[in-house]
């Protein structure tokens, strides 16, 4: 899914970028017994998001660990894959140390 994004630069005309913004991060791996992490999200071990213009609400990624994973997802989004990455992957690991999501271009 490609959303559209028109970023202005110190009162510069409007450019207009196109981004895939569809990115899948998995919960690969939550740090409690019972592979739910007992903040408010609930994120379950093996949950998959959306993360598009918006995020869903009802069953939507963790506010703190969306903030943490926004970086990668914008610099993923907006570039090619790099010489200096290994991996086709980046491992994410929430605020808190509980969750740990991964990203991938794929």
């Amino acid at each position: 899914m490609d959303y559209c994004i028109l970023v202005s630069i110190y009162g510069e005309p409007p450019l207009l970028l196109l981004a895939p913004f569809g990115l899948l991060p998995t919960a690969i791996k939550v740090n409690t017994e019972s592979q739910i992490c007992p903040g408010v999200a609930k994120t379950e071990q093996g949950e998959v998001f959306m993360l598009g213009a918006r995020t869903p609400d009802s069953k939507g990624i963790c506010c703190q660990a969306l903030s943490a994973i926004s970086p990668m997802k914008l610099a993923l989004s907006l570039t090619d894959r790099m010489d200096w990455e290994t991996k086709e992957y980046f491992d994410i690991v929430c605020p808190h140390g509980i969750v740990t999501y991964r990203l991938s271009r794929t």
